[in-house]
Parts: C-alpha cells; structure tokens; sequence
C-alpha cells in the first residue's frame, strides 16, 4: 500500500478534487544489503532527465522532508520525501510523489572485486504516485469563464487528456522498472541506464 500523507499545500495536489486524476500508484521493496545513496541519486537524476523540477522552485532541489531517527538497538530510520511536476501546457500538469522509507539500518561490508566494501543492511521501501492535474493553478474554477472551459474540456480536451495520461502511465512504469533494477529484482524489462555501475559499487 502507498503511503499515506496529506498533500495540502498551495501548488500540490487538491485533495478530493476530481481534477486532481491519480494515474497510478506502486511500492517496492527490498531488504537486503545495498547501498541508499546511489539509488537515491540515480532516481533524482532519471526524474531531472523526464522533465521532472520541484512543484514550486522549479529546480532540481526536490526534497520536501528528510526525517531520521535512531532506535535503541543502533539502526536507522528515515522518510524521505520528494514532490515534482512537469508542466505541459497552461491546461495540464504531471505531479508526482516520491517517497523512500527505510528500516533498521545498520552498517555492513559486501564482497565486491575480491574486496570489502562498505555498505547497508537495510530494508528500503520505494513509493510512487503520479497525479494528472486539470487547471492546476486554478484559475478557472472561480472564474465567470469556468463553465465554457468545463465545456471546452469536456468536448473538446478529452482526447488530449487521455494522450497525457497515458504518457504518465509509460512514465511511471519506466520509474518501476528503473526501481526494481536497482534493487535487482528479477523480471520486468530492462532499465534505462541512467548512472554506472547499476547498484554504485566503485572502488575508492
């Protein structure tokens, strides 16, 4: 299940408002010996490379919160969140949430070239969701020229809208196939390279 948060700033997602189209939503998991900080930076970079900018900076900087804490037996917890759009025209906009989640953190070595290497012992969720957002900045809703934009929208852009949405359905299954790439999970297509080595093993 997708985690659940309460996206109620200005230039996010309205909630229940049908607008606001959730094209689809997944999480991944895996818990096993990795490294966080490659896959971290190997989706922030696939997100800059489809168009995707903080939702109200519109820059690179995507990062809404980062929580940690530390439990009694020494291991890590974290949320972090990230929160993009991509603008597609004064009509429609792509917004998408990101969010890792990782438990019990601890620190490890993995074998790599004959060599230990430092590492994590980590069980890391990935959630995604993407939002279809019609009027985004809302400036039809209040407005006497509303009803002849719904009109316009209900006759006319439903073809467009439906072109997009699809657009954001092959954006979010090339992010879960990235994902399981780098988590190394079997199946699925292979993943757009975005960074080398797959899971950043790199001798020092």
């Amino acid at each position: 299940m997708a985690l659940a948060s309460s996206l109620t700033a200005p230039g996010m997602r309205r909630i229940d408002d049908p607008r606001d189209l959730l094209v689809m939503s997944w999480e991944l998991e895996k818990e096993e010996v990795i490294k966080f900080k490659p896959i971290y930076e190997a989706l922030h970079q696939f997100l800059g490379e489809e168009g995707f900018t903080h939702y109200a900076t519109n820059d690179e900087k995507v990062e809404d919160l980062y929580w940690e804490r530390w439990v009694p037996s020494g291991a890590k917890e974290q949320h972090i969140w990230w929160r993009v759009a991509k603008t597609i025209n004064p009509y429609i906009r792509y917004f998408v949430t990101l969010d890792f989640q990782t438990l019990l953190a601890t620190k490890a070595e993995v074998a790599y070239k004959g060599k230990k290497v430092s590492a994590e012992k980590i069980d890391m969720i990935v959630r995604l969701r993407c939002y279809l957002q019609w009027d985004y900045e809302n400036k039809f809703q209040d407005s006497i020229a509303w009803k002849v934009k719904k009109a316009f929208f209900n006759k006319i852009y439903q073809e467009e809208y439906k072109k997009y949405k699809e657009d954001l359905e092959r954006f979010s299954w090339k992010a879960h196939r990235l994902t399981k790439s780098l988590f190394e999970m079997a199946g699925g297509e292979q993943a757009p390279a975005v960074f080398q080595p797959p899971m950043g093993y790199k001798e020092q």
